[in-house]
């Protein structure tokens, strides 16, 4: 019996100590960035677990949905691009005053906050904290918000919202009751 107890203890120690090297590891060690998977045939369909397509403006983008507490954090934190027709829908499960920083990320982004009907209550061009790796890049002090209530949030790639021609009070279709059942 002693033998097994020792076998067990020693691997039950190598997992606590790899547990603890995770939760020590430095916070700014690097996250490889997400990469999308190719499908061979495109979908023909407008929405999928991962992403929905959006129209704005006559201009068709598909982004990544942010479902959930750990989506909405990570974001399009350590991306070094946006695809010209990408970026990020973030859903939240209750709408209130909402707050995005740029942490972590090498590229300027462009947020559009909707409330819950999908209309627009702020719209800011965030840009890149410098210098990339600094204290501050890691944990961003500035803060874009929403001003007011909002529900969504939308990330475009930098320099897509002069094209875009929006104004507080424009109202983006989206599947809201869908992805209102979504967010978690």
């Amino acid at each position: 019996m002693a033998p097994t107890k020792l076998a067990l203890s020693a691997v039950a120690a190598a997992i606590v100590a790899a547990g603890l090297y995770v939760a020590i590891a430095p916070s700014c060690a690097p996250v490889a960035p997400v990469v999308p998977v190719q499908q061979d045939t495109p979908r023909e369909d407008t929405a999928s677990d991962t992403h929905q397509r959006v129209t704005i403006s006559g201009q068709t983008f598909n982004l990544e949905l942010a479902l959930t507490d750990a989506a909405r954090f990570q974001g399009l934190s350590d991306r070094r691009s946006i695809p010209e027709d990408g970026g990020m829908l973030f859903v939240h499960p209750s709408a209130r005053v909402l707050r995005f920083v740029m942490r972590r990320c090498y590229v300027p982004i462009d947020i559009i906050y909707l409330d819950e009907r999908g209309e627009i209550v702020a719209m800011h061009a965030m840009e890149v904290i410098e210098p990339i790796g600094s204290d501050e890049w890691y944990r961003p002090t500035r803060s874009y918000s929403s001003n007011k209530y909002a529900m969504f949030a939308i990330e475009l790639r930098g320099g897509t919202l002069p094209s875009l021609g929006l104004s507080v009070g424009d109202v983006i279709d989206l599947p809201l009751e869908d992805l209102k059942a979504r967010a978690r």
